[in-house]
């Protein structure tokens, strides 16, 4: 495989991972990753018998993925402009994402009231939020 086919391939490989952690599926994962933590936390055994099931499972499935990825790199069903285009709109997805995050900071900062004294130039900060 050649260094370009082999750039496409990492590449893909990228964009499915960031597609499939954006997706709904992806955040179920994630979810099940935290409720993996609090098993290991509870019976270390259980939890590492569980762990060596998914990595195997894993194991399997990224195997058959790169295969699969492999065979449309070769026979052209993936090319350099679907990736670019993949790459492109999951670009505009993590911008919005992070407009969204940024927007909810923005909206926490908001809350909070701040006054200058002018004589001393200290300001006094007041948390209108109750805890």
């Amino acid at each position: 495989m050649g260094k370009l086919s082999s750039i496409l391939l990492g590449t893909v490989s990228g964009v499915a991972v960031a597609l499939f952690l954006t997706s709904e599926k992806g955040k179920h994962v994630t979810s099940q990753a935290q409720d993996f933590i609090e098993d290991l936390r509870e019976d270390p055994e259980y939890a590492k018998e569980q762990a060596l099931e998914k990595l195997t499972e894993v194991k399997e499935q990224t195997r058959d993925f790169v295969l699969k990825t492999k065979e449309q790199v070769e026979s052209g069903e993936i090319t350099l402009d679907s990736v670019l285009e993949k790459s492109k709109s999951l670009a505009q997805q993590a911008t919005e994402a992070s407009k969204e995050t940024l927007n909810s900071l923005k909206e926490q900062l908001e809350e909070k009231v701040v006054v200058e004294d002018p004589e001393d130039g200290q300001e006094i900060i007041i948390d209108t939020q109750e805890d």
